[in-house]
C-alpha cells in the first residue's frame, strides 16, 4: 500500500488523509526553508509532481527497447526508512509507500541507474528520473494505476511477467485494499505462481517479498500476523519487455476482440490469461505437437505449432508474427522445445 502526496494507496487506517496532507506540508516547509539539500529537491518534487501525465512515448521507444535485460535490483530503494511524514519523490508519490517503490522500479526498468550517496536520502532524486520514469502524481492511488497506465499507452492485462507491476484495484481483498496496492513481479514460475517485491503491504513503510499462487498467499512479513493477499487484479507492463527473459520478442496479431488465449500447456481449455493484438510476448521455443485451433491448416495439414513463452505458458503460433512456420513444423530461428 502507499499514498500519493495527497491521497492514499493501500489499506487505509483512520487519519491517513490527514497524514497525506501533512506530507504536502512537509514539502511546503522545505521549499520555504532556503537552498538546503532537502529544500531544493523538495521544491523540485512539487514541480515534478505537478508536471502532468507522462505517456509511453515520453519515456522514449529507445529507452524501452534498450532497458535493462537483467532483473533490476529490488533492495536499493533510495528512501528506505522514510515515511509519508518525510515528504515524497518527484513522481508525486510519498516516501515508503507502494506507489513510490513501484515508480522507482519502473525507473530502473527503463534503464535508470542513478543512486544516492547514502540511503535513505530525503530529497534526492535521479536527474533522469522524469525522463525515464513515466509515473506522475496524476496517476492517482495504486488502485487507479490500471487506468492511468492504459491511458499512458502501456499494456494492462492478466498476464504476469518479470518486471511488470502487479496491481490491486480500489476495494480489493474484500475491501481491505481500500485504495489499491501495487507490487513488482520478480519471478514467474511454470506453475503460474509469482514472486513479488513491495513496500508498505502492511502499512509499515517496510520492504517485503511474497510468493503467490493464483489462489493468493498469506503474508507474515516483518513480524506481522497472518494477512491474506489475493491474486492481483491486473499486471501493468511498463518497461518490462525483455527483463529476465531468455525469449525472443514477437507480437500477437490477427486475434479476435478477446485476444489470444494464453494456455498452461499447448492445448485448448487450459486458459490462464489473454493477450490483445499488439502485445509483445517472449518466445523461447516451439512444439509442433499441440492442438489445432479454429480449424487452421497449412500445407494441407492441421496447423498444430505452439509457442512456449518465457514464463512457461503457451500460445497458438498462428496468431503470432513469428517467422512463417516451415514444412518441418517450426519457425526459422526458433528452436524446437524439448520433446519436440
Amino acid at each position: 500500500m502507499g499514498i500519493l502526496l495527497s491521497k492514499g494507496s493501500g489499506l487505509r487506517r483512520a487519519g491517513q488523509r490527514v497524514a497525506a496532507a501533512a506530507a504536502l506540508a512537509v514539502l511546503a516547509v522545505a521549499t520555504a526553508a532556503g537552498p538546503s539539500h532537502a529544500a531544493v529537491h523538495g521544491a523540485a518534487a512539487k514541480a515534478g509532481s505537478a508536471a502532468g501525465a507522462a505517456t509511453k512515448a515520453d519515456v522514449g521507444a529507445a529507452a524501452e527497447a534498450t532497458g535493462a535485460l537483467a532483473t533490476p535490483v529490488t533492495t536499493n530503494y533510495p528512501w528506505n526508512g522514510l515515511t509519508y511524514n518525510n515528504g515524497g519523490d518527484q513522481w508525486g508519490m510519498a516516501y515508503g509507500q507502494c506507489v513510490s517503490y513501484a515508480a522507482w522500479m519502473i525507473y530502473q526498468n527503463f534503464g535508470g541507474n542513478q543512486h544516492p550517496p547514502f540511503i535513505p536520502d530525503a530529497g534526492w532524486f535521479p536527474s533522469d528520473g522524469l525522463s525515464k520514469g513515466p509515473v506522475r502524481y496524476s496517476w492517482g492511488n495504486a488502485g487507479d494505476w490500471n487506468v492511468s497506465a492504459a491511458n499512458a499507452g502501456f499494456a494492462v492485462n492478466g498476464t504476469p511477467h518479470v518486471g511488470a507491476i502487479a496491481q490491486w484495484v480500489n476495494g480489493s481483498d474484500s475491501g481491505q485494499f481500500t485504495v489499491g496496492h501495487v507490487a513488482y513481479v520478480t519471478a514467474v514460475y511454470s506453475d503460474g505462481s509469482i514472486d513479488l517485491a513491495q513496500f508498505n503491504l502492511r502499512e509499515d513503510s517496510k520492504f517485503s517479498t511474497l510468493h503467490m499462487g493464483r489462489g493468493g498467499a498469506t503474508d507474515t512479513s516483518n513480524g506481522h500476523g497472518p494477512f491474506f493477499v489475493p491474486w492481483p487484479d491486473h499486471f501493468l507492463h511498463i518497461g518490462d519487455g525483455g527483463i529476465g527473459s531468455s525469449g525472443k520478442p514477437y507480437q500477437v496479431t490477427g486475434a479476435d476482440s478477446q485476444g489470444l488465449a494464453i494456455q498452461s500447456q499447448p492445448h485448448v481449455n487450459h486458459v490462464v490469461g489473454w493477450a490483445s493484438n499488439g502485445t509483445t510476448l517472449y518466445v523461447v521455443c516451439q512444439t509442433k505437437y499441440g492442438d489445432q485451433v479454429d480449424g487452421r491448416t497449412q500445407y494441407g495439414h492441421p496447423f498444430t505449432t505452439w509457442d512456449k513463452l518465457d514464463d512457461g505458458t503457451w500460445v497458438y503460433d498462428w496468431y503470432m508474427n513469428t517467422p512463417t512456420v516451415a514444412t518441418n513444423g517450426y519457425s526459422p530461428g526458433i528452436s524446437p522445445c524439448a520433446g519436440g
